[in-house]
């Protein structure tokens, strides 16, 4: 409901797109049908004035003369309210020219390794704005306050079973009730990364300060990015990237054999030597 002072004037319902709502008068026996009318045009352009002025990346008109690709990544991420899987549209990012990732970047979005994400969206308004739009397009029911973080954290814990998509809508990353924001889950998983060059490495103050999380939680975060790891000494987990399974067997497999082939080419040349 839209209030004036403590009295409820108005309502937003669904509209086409997630980002522009419907703005409507409440019925009164006081209102006349016109004098109705003249609300909610007052209503729809407080609305639209709202979005306008707080997520203004989503309502700016998207350059027709970028690639298909382009658009539709563009547009998506936009449906999704900042924050979207990659997986997806991995081969489409390869597929983008220097230019056309430039676009993306000019309209707002960042590609991360994992996740596309908005920065201009992670904040406090925006947030708080993208959780009311997220309910009202997807008419959710529920009647009690839907979580967000206090005072802007990067990240916290939650227990309420929300829908992916809400969880995208805000900016974070739901691991097993551990919910992180998308830009601090990409710097975490780039330090990993850059970690793993040089083979498996211990957690550190370095990986975990950025989230403000303990070992169990990192060891979710890095499990998500395929990182495995073992516990060492004084409780700490060394971590290391897992391979592709399928091609470890192989390879080990045809090692076996190649190991085999020369035990059995030696056993024979030893008992030629024996016989001699």
């Amino acid at each position: 409901k839209i209030f004036w002072g403590d009295e409820p004037i108005g309502r937003l319902i669904k509209g086409n797109k997630i980002f522009a709502p419907r703005a409507e008068c409440l019925n009164s026996e006081l209102l006349e049908s016109d004098k109705k009318l003249a609300i909610t045009k007052k209503l729809q352009k407080w609305i639209d004035d709202k979005v306008a002025n707080t997520l203004k990346s989503l309502v700016e008109k998207i350059d027709t003369n970028i690639s298909s690709e382009a658009r539709a990544i563009i547009y998506n991420v936009f449906d999704s309210l900042g924050t979207m899987n990659i997986s997806e549209y991995s081969d489409s990012i390869k597929k983008l020219s220097l230019e056309e990732k430039a676009s993306l970047s000019k309209v707002g979005i960042r590609v991360g390794a994992k996740f596309f994400f908005m920065p201009n969206l992670l904040k406090k308004s925006p947030m708080e704005l993208n959780a009311l739009l997220w309910k009202v397009y997807y008419e959710s029911q529920e009647t009690y306050l839907y979580p967000l973080p206090n005072d802007g954290r990067v990240s916290f814990l939650c227990n309420f079973i929300m829908p992916e998509s809400y969880w995208f809508a805000i900016g974070y990353i739901n691991l097993k009730g551990f919910l992180i924001r998308a830009d601090v889950f990409e710097r975490i998983f780039f330090i990993a990364r850059q970690k793993a060059k040089y083979g498996p490495f211990l957690e550190s103050s370095d990986l975990m300060n950025p989230a403000g999380c303990n070992s169990d939680q990192l060891k979710n975060i890095l499990s998500y990015c395929s990182f495995g790891s073992i516990s060492i000494s004084e409780n700490k987990k060394l971590f290391f990237y897992k391979s592709n399974k399928k091609e470890v067997s192989k390879r080990s497999s045809k090692k076996i054999v190649l190991h085999s082939k020369k035990i059995k080419k030696s056993n024979i040349n030893l008992k030629k030597t024996i016989s001699k």
